[in-house]
């Protein structure tokens, strides 16, 4: 069996010459993966999801989002009420809102101004990704289903 842990964040970018530019690399606090990236909107903040999935097989140890300058990858806020990795999160296209999506089955919802939990949703099963929708009305968001094997 192959598996691979990105440990780090890299932000980039390519001018018009086509050369490559690296501007940071970092590792999340904690030492835990980085599992996903979103910019805000207006591409000043980075946010990145932490933790792993240990889901049934041993005890969570809390997944975190780390919130971080886009220039500097200096973090400004960690977001830490969740019981297990953080695997998606997003921005929301217009308001002042980041949906963070784990492996705890939880959906929480954040203002980006105080970064305090607005709204929390329990799936009832581990997620692996989530998003919005293009207009920002919806929240989706996709798991596992745990199978009965009895059946």
């Amino acid at each position: 069996m192959f598996q691979v842990i990105l440990f780090f964040a890299l932000l980039a970018d390519a001018n018009e010459t086509g050369k490559l530019h690296l501007e940071w690399k970092v590792q999340s606090q904690d030492d835990e993966p980085i599992t996903s990236v979103a910019f805000s909107p207006d591409g000043g903040i980075i946010a990145t999801g932490c933790g792993r999935f240990v889901g049934f097989l041993q005890e969570p140890r809390g997944g975190f989002a780390e919130i971080r300058n886009a220039k500097s990858g200096r973090i400004i806020q960690t977001l830490r009420d969740h019981g297990d990795g953080v695997c998606s999160l997003q921005f929301h296209p217009r308001k002042k809102e980041l949906a963070t999506f784990s492996f705890d089955g939880i959906v929480r919802l954040w203002r980006t101004d105080t970064w305090i939990t607005t709204k929390k949703f329990d799936a009832g099963r581990p997620l692996t990704c989530g998003c919005y929708s293009h207009s920002g009305d919806l929240v989706c968001a996709g798991g596992i289903a745990l199978v009965d094997e009895g059946r």
